[in-house]
């Protein structure tokens, strides 16, 4: 009688040591699709950034605008002071009314209204195309300061994109694009920045018939 196991049982052992070799094969093939899933990571990550880096861009540049506008309004809005003071002064010299619409600019840029040796820059709105930036409501072109009606509203100086010296008219030469809102000289010496709606409020002639 023999002991020995059957040949089949052999194999059979044999078939989980067998297997258990080939185990690694199947885990290097594992760490192959890790490393792809690592590089689409990594480019997933890229794509990302750059669109975060965009969108800074983007949003930085309309922050950079916005503070550019801003800055040019605030200096055009001084400009219109200083204006505004130098025809103050005219208007106390000469009885106390205005200068002509025709020659407001001129007879103001002597050095004794509007004093300091870049005077001429007070003419000019840093966010106008022309060297030129203002106009004067002929409207109010010499009227006596005293005898301005609703002085709050009423027209002195305003905004435009005429590049004429001394240049002067009403609300259709008014400008229609500089920075956020337009700057405008009341009769009362007050400067404000207006928007299209404000604008409604804004008195152009000396009688009601005529102050729209």
């Amino acid at each position: 009688m023999s002991l020995g196991l059957p040949p089949e049982s052999g194999n059979r052992a044999a078939g989980p040591v067998a297997a258990s070799r080939q185990r690694p094969t199947g885990r290097t093939g594992g760490a192959g699709l890790t490393g792809a899933t690592r590089w689409t990571s990594i480019a997933g990550g890229a794509a990302v950034w750059s669109v975060a880096v965009v969108l800074l861009c983007l949003t930085g540049s309309v922050v950079l605008r916005q503070a550019r506008e801003k800055a040019d309004s605030i200096a055009c809005a001084g400009n219109l002071r200083a204006l505004g003071a130098a025809l103050a002064l005219y208007s106390q010299d000469w009885d106390d009314r205005l200068p002509p619409s025709t020659s407001w600019a001129s007879v103001i840029d002597d050095g004794k209204y509007l004093p300091g040796r870049q005077r001429r820059r007070r003419f000019h709105c840093p966010a106008a195309k022309s060297s030129f930036g203002y106009a004067m409501n002929i409207g109010v072109s010499g009227a006596d300061s005293y005898q301005i009606p609703v002085p709050n509203v009423m027209v002195q100086l305003f905004e435009t994109d005429s590049a004429a010296w001394n240049a002067s008219g009403v609300a259709s030469q008014v400008a229609r694009s500089r920075h956020s809102n337009l700057n405008v000289l009341y009769c009362d010496g007050s400067v404000h920045a207006v928007n299209l709606y404000t604008r409604r409020r804004w008195r152009w002639f000396l009688s009601k018939a005529g102050s729209r």
